[in-house]
Parts: structure tokens; C-alpha cells; sequence
């Protein structure tokens, strides 16, 4: 069953051989087809998900290849020019597809100019081939594309759709023809002064209709015979809908109806309550999920119950289309910008942005952004400082976005926290660690100790041996004072070795900027510190008091950073600095004022851009944030107060 055609497309255009279940543009196709006839040129416009490549595929070629006409039709798609991709140029896909799709055997233009390769000839070739009874139609689908193209490319284009259109023959065959000897059947010789048996349909969206004019100084009346396709009235929604369900036939589904109340919930849901036209695409999305749900449930008869919540097939296609791009990073990027970018969460509606703004903050790639207007789930609108700005295509898409959105933010937390517990665990095994380590240090020093204690007592008893024996030899006291001296001194040593090593750890600490684990490994030097002298006692106090100031200092300045308060957040690093800096501290430095520089920027650029294009709330608010962080720009400051005034 995987196998059979389904009786809507979904998110994809109608095909050729679908022709049969295209519903609701039979005035479209008739009125297009006779224009088609009548002139040469025509431009097929309408608004993005309109419907333009299904017109073109399931109506325009099925009529115009019907078997009373002479037609002959080949659809062509220049795809987006990608500059270190391997495609072909716009005129080499062209002759290819014809050279592919028509046999061209007649090597008389070869003869006459070799190595031709222009459009002119390939078009002339089947017109001689045919014996002048086709004529060829040039469907170029999505012909935006070919602006994406290097300025030259795009001249080369239309010079030779000039030539192909408005010349009979070419100067460089008829100085050929005059000069050389040829002998050419008259048949053939009357052809190739006729003219291009050709027609052309240059299908384009709406709002990038403007870029036929950079092909206006070859082809001046390229705009003069234009076709508009309108959005679906009720009636042809009403067809679009019914027809292809009752269609007899191998489908996957069997033929089912849609009660009144269906297909009105449906328009309903699709015009947003009448403020909005229906839009082909999303039609297409939705009746594609109601028929899977009618072979599910195998129920024949859709009712309004049947249909269940339709904003969620609305949002399962969004999500689908999200996943669809294979680059994490770049997905999370796509979803950044139309959930947080391009919706008002507060008021539930759709927001624009301009193409540079959405590549400065969000870092998208244009291929990207070229891929979510391909399929449907975003608009471009040509903006009047030049360029497009962006919107979702459809109001039905804010209410599935902002609860995609709350997922993400959720599971984005959840990730977090889970990120938090494990940094947390880690901490508390090292602290273990080190606690065991620490540990196993007092152990040995609690040996060493016991052992100069005994080495003590055994001094004492000495001594008084030595006392007691009065008549014992002056050497021998010498010697049992030297004993106690060595005694001494390494008592010392054990208490200095001590500290030395707890010092090193709390320095190890402190270039990590664990400056709490630092002042703990300093105050564990207490058990030993009346062991040592003076000095150094007075050293490490100093150190200790140095130290817990720039705990301090650090730890509100890592606060105020989370908070955003970068400046702030600047000045207690920099006391810290003052008081003993390290690795640690002049990474957050450097690292705030980066993050400083950063927003800085771009507050002042959104503020820039949203002052400009009238959005002086929004403005005034990315405006504020710069100047707290560089209260010395003064174009921030001027800005500002204009803003302000507007509000006000």
C-alpha cells in the first residue's frame, strides 16, 4: 500500500502524473493555457505556497500536451547557486534538457556555424527536427532562482532568451550562409528563416517579481503579458477538498466524503476565522494527515469529531521539517530564529526580521534560511532598504511554534539541570578524593608526630638518666642534647613540609578559581602553624585574609555576569585582579570583555534597525541595554532620546 500515490501531496507540489486528482484550478488552467497560446512570453506570478508548481506540473503540461495540441513542454529548475558547488549554468541546463528529452539528429546548423552553444540553436534544432509542426514550451518553475546567479550569468541569460525570442536567424549563420557554398533543402532553408516556434513561462513569487526588471534592457516587455495566481476562493477550496477523496482509482486510500461541518472546520481552522485566504500548501499538509487517518480508522465518512486538533498536524509537520535538516547546531539555530525571533509570545502573532539581522544574531547559514522558505514554514518579503525580511508563512503556525518552543525550553532546562547534577557530582567525588587524600596526609603526620613524641620521651627519659648518673662522662650529656636538638628541628621540618604542601594545593586551587577549596587547604595549615616560626606564620595569615577578599570578589562578580550586569561584573574581577591575579581571573576578564563588546554590538545594531523601521519600543529597549554597557557611545545615547521622544 506504501506504494500507491496518495490523493494529496502534502507539502509537495502536484507532479504531472497527479493531474487527475488537481482539483480547484480549472479556470487557472484554462485562462493560463490560452495566454500561453496567444503570446510568447508570460509570467505566472503568485504569493509563495500559492500553488505555482502545481498549476505548472499537473495543469499546464497535461493541457498543453493534450492530443490536439502541438506542443512539445519541458519543465526547467535552475536550482540555487552555490559558488564552489559543480552545476551547470543556466543556458547549459537548458540545452541539455532539450538535447535529453527531443531527438535532434540535423547536423545542418553544426555545419553552418560549429561549435554554437547557444539557446537559439538548441530551440532551432527542434524546430527543424519537428519539421515546424511542434512547437517547444519552456517552463522555467521558481525562476528567483536564477537571480542567486553571478551578475554575469545572469546577463548572458538574458541576451540569449532575447535572441532565442526576437530573432529569425542570427547575423553569424547569415554571414556564413552568404559567404559559403552550401547546398540546404529548401524545406529546411524556409525554417530557419522563420521564427522560433518557442513559448515561454517564467513562474515567480510575487515578492520577487521586481527582479525580472534586471532582464527588462533585452527583454522590455517581459512584464506585459503577467499572470496572477490568486489564492483559492471557497468554491475551489471546496473542490480541492472533495473531488480527489471521491476519485475512483488505485490510491492509498479508498474514496471517503467530508460532512459540511468538516470541511467548514477545516476553512476555518485554514483562514485563522475568514481573516486570512487559504493558503495550497498548507491545505495540501492537512489533508494529507486526514487521510492517513481515514486508512487508520478506516472510517469513509469524515466528520468534524474525525478531525481532532489541527493545529497539531500543523505542528507536526513543523517538527518534521525542523529535523529534516541534518546539522544540529544549524537546527537549533532555524528553531531559535522562529521560535524566539519571529513570534511575540505575549501576544500570540508574527514578527519580521530583516535577512541581516537574522544572520548577525541567530548565525544562520543562507541556505538554510533559503531552505525554510522552500518549505512553506517561513515568507520573504523584499524589504524597502533593499534585501528581504522574513516572517512565518501562516498565522496557523504561532500556536504549534510557541508549544514547540516550551518544549525546548523545558528539555533545554532539563538538560541543564542534568548538566548541573553531574558537575555536581563530579565536585563531590573530587572533594572525596581529596578529603580521602587529605586524610591519609593527617594519618602520616599523625605518625611522624607519635614518633617524635616517642623520640621525645626517650629524650626526657635520657635525660634523666643522665641526671641521675651524675658520674656519667660530660660526653655523654653532650651527646643526649644533640639527640633532643635533632628532635626539635624536625618537628619543625614536619610542620614546614606540611604547609609547604597544603600551600601548593590551595595554589593549584586558586589558578582553577576554586578560591573556596583554595582558603580551605590554606586553613587546614593551622594544625601546624604554631609549629613554625614567626615569619611565616604572619605569611600564611596574610595569604589567608588575600585570598578569601578575592573569594569574595569573584563570587559576586561570577553572579553578576549570570545576571547579565557585565559591567559590574568587570569591576569585581578587577579588585580581584588588584589583590593577587592569576590565570583564572584574567580569563574573566578577557571573557567579559568579550561578551561585553559582543552585546554591545548588538543591542546597538537591533536597536539601530527596529529605531528605523518604527518600532521605537523594542528599539528603545535594546538601546538602554547598550548604553548601560557603554555609556560612552554617544550614537547610543542620541538614539535613545529619540526614541524616546516618538514614545512619548
Amino acid at each position: 500500500m506504501d506504494e500507491l500515490s496518495h490523493r494529496y501531496p502534502g507539502a509537495r507540489p502536484f507532479e504531472q502524473d497527479q493531474q487527475h486528482i488537481f482539483f480547484g484550478r480549472e479556470r487557472d488552467i484554462a485562462a493560463l493555457s490560452r495566454l500561453i497560446r496567444l503570446e510568447p512570453l508570460v509570467i505566472l506570478y503568485g504569493r509563495s505556497g500559492a500553488g505555482k508548481s502545481s498549476l505548472i506540473n499537473a495543469g499546464i503540461i497535461p493541457s498543453m500536451q493534450a492530443e490536439e495540441s502541438s506542443f512539445d513542454t519541458l519543465r526547467i529548475r535552475f536550482k540555487v547557486w552555490q559558488e564552489h558547488a559543480e552545476m551547470p549554468m543556466p543556458i547549459a541546463n537548458i540545452r541539455t534538457s532539450i538535447q535529453q528529452n527531443f531527438e535532434l539528429a540535423n547536423p545542418v546548423l553544426e555545419e553552418i556555424v560549429p561549435d554554437d552553444f547557444s539557446l537559439w540553436k538548441s530551440v532551432k534544432s527542434h524546430q527543424i527536427a519537428s519539421r515546424g509542426a511542434r512547437r517547444l514550451l519552456l517552463l522555467f518553475d521558481q525562476f528567483e532562482e536564477l537571480f542567486t546567479y553571478p551578475a554575469e550569468v545572469v546577463r548572458g541569460f538574458r541576451q540569449q532568451l532575447a535572441e532565442t525570442l526576437y530573432t529569425d536567424l542570427p547575423q553569424r549563420y547569415w554571414d556564413e550562409l552568404l559567404l559559403g557554398d552550401r547546398k540546404i533543402e529548401p524545406e529546411t532553408q524556409a525554417l530557419l528563416q522563420k521564427p522560433t516556434a518557442i513559448r515561454l513561462v517564467i513562474a515567480i513569487r510575487s515578492d520577487r517579481l521586481h527582479l525580472l526588471h534586471q532582464l527588462s534592457d533585452f527583454l522590455p516587455l517581459i512584464l506585459q503579458n503577467c499572470y496572477e495566481l490568486g489564492a483559492l476562493d471557497e468554491e475551489q477550496v471546496r473542490d480541492a477538498i472533495l473531488l480527489p477523496a471521491r476519485s475512483a482509482g488505485d490510491y492509498f486510500s479508498p474514496p471517503f466524503e467530508y460532512t459540511d461541518t468538516a470541511l467548514n472546520e477545516i476553512r476555518r481552522f485554514l483562514t485563522q476565522d475568514g481573516r486570512d485566504h487559504v493558503e495550497s500548501t498548507q491545505l495540501q499538509i492537512v489533508l494529507s494527515s486526514i487521510e492517513d487517518k481515514v486508512v487508520q480508522t478506516g472510517k469513509m465518512l469524515v466528520e468534524d469529531t474525525d478531525l481532532g486538533a489541527l493545529d497539531t498536524i500543523i505542528s507536526n509537520y513543523y517538527a518534521g521539517k525542523i529535523l529534516e535538516i541534518e546539522d544540529s547546531v544549524e537546527r537549533l539555530r532555524a528553531r531559535r530564529l522562529i521560535e524566539e525571533g519571529l513570534v511575540f509570545e505575549e501576544e500570540e502573532r508574527r514578527l519580521s526580521l530583516y535577512e541581516g539581522q537574522i544572520y548577525r544574531i541567530y548565525g544562520l547559514e543562507p541556505e538554510t534560511l533559503r531552505r525554510l522558505v522552500d518549505v512553506h514554514l517561513l515568507r520573504a518579503e523584499p524589504s524597502l532598504q533593499g534585501g528581504f525580511s522574513y516572517e512565518l508563512s501562516h498565522d496557523t503556525l504561532v500556536g504549534p511554534i510557541l508549544e514547540a518552543k516550551a518544549e525546548r525550553k523545558a528539555e533545554e532546562q532539563r538538560l541543564e539541570e542534568e548538566r548541573l547534577r553531574e558537575e555536581q557530582e563530579q565536585a563531590m567525588r573530587a572533594l572525596q578524593a581529596e578529603a580521602e587524600q587529605e586524610r591519609l596526609r593527617a594519618e602520616k603526620e599523625r605518625t611522624l608526630r607519635e614518633q617524635a613524641e616517642l623520640a621525645q620521651k626517650e629524650s626526657d627519659r635520657q635525660r634523666r638518666r643522665a641526671l641521675l648518673l651524675a658520674g656519667v662522662s660530660a660526653i655523654a650529656f653532650l651527646l643526649a642534647v644533640y639527640q633532643y636538638v635533632q628532635v626539635d628541628r624536625a618537628r619543625i621540618q614536619i610542620a614546614r613540609n606540611a604547609a609547604v604542601a597544603q600551600s601548593n594545593n590551595a595554589r593549584a586551587f586558586k589558578v582553577q578559581g576554586q578560591y573556596k577549596e583554595a582558603v580551605d587547604a590554606l586553613n587546614s595549615i593551622d594544625l601546624y602553624l604554631a609549629d613554625l616560626p614567626a615569619s611565616e606564620q604572619d605569611s600564611i595569615n596574610r595569604m589567608k585574609a588575600q585570598w578569601q577578599q578575592i573569594e569574595q570578589y569573584m563570587n559576586q562578580g561570577d553572579s553578576l555576569y549570570r545576571m547579565e550586569a557585565l559591567r559590574n561584573a568587570l569591576l569585581q574581577y578587577e579588585l580581584a585582579k588588584n589583590i593577587a591575579s592569576d590565570r583564572y581571573i584574567e580569563q574573566a576578564i578577557t571573557k567579559t570583555n568579550s561578551e561585553i563588546e559582543t552585546k554591545f554590538k548588538r543591542y546597538k545594531e537591533n536597536g539601530r534597525n527596529l529605531m528605523n523601521s518604527g518600532q521605537y519600543v523594542l528599539a528603545s529597549e535594546n538601546l538602554r541595554k547598550a548604553n548601560a554597557l557603554n555609556p560612552e557611545d554617544k550614537d547610543v545615547a542620541t538614539w535613545l532620546e529619540i526614541c524616546q521622544e516618538r514614545i512619548r
